[in-house]
């Protein structure tokens, strides 16, 4: 197939194939996707991962947290260094 729509469904069904097999492509296109080739499959998955990967930076947040001044200042220290610990704890 040229130009398969991968559904939402299809995107689990690959992710959670190469958790359990690994990235045995042949071995996942003969059981989940025998109507696209290998190839099809794994520029999918790595392209999946990339999004998945593209989160923001640990500097984006800090910028944004610093460029707040205005509203931290109406904040407490201690509220200030819980949200901060926050950002650099969910990185």
């Amino acid at each position: 197939m040229l130009n398969h729509q991968w559904s939402e469904n299809d995107k689990t069904v690959l992710w959670n194939a190469v958790k359990n097999c690994g990235k045995q492509w042949f071995n996942i296109q003969q059981m989940y996707f025998p109507f696209l080739s290998v190839n099809q499959i794994k520029l999918k998955y790595y392209y999946i991962q990339r999004k998945l990967d593209n989160k923001p930076n640990k500097c984006d947040n800090i910028k944004d947290f610093i460029v707040q001044e205005e509203y931290n200042q109406k904040r407490t220290k201690r509220h200030l260094i819980n949200e901060l610990i926050k950002i650099l704890g969910s990185q």
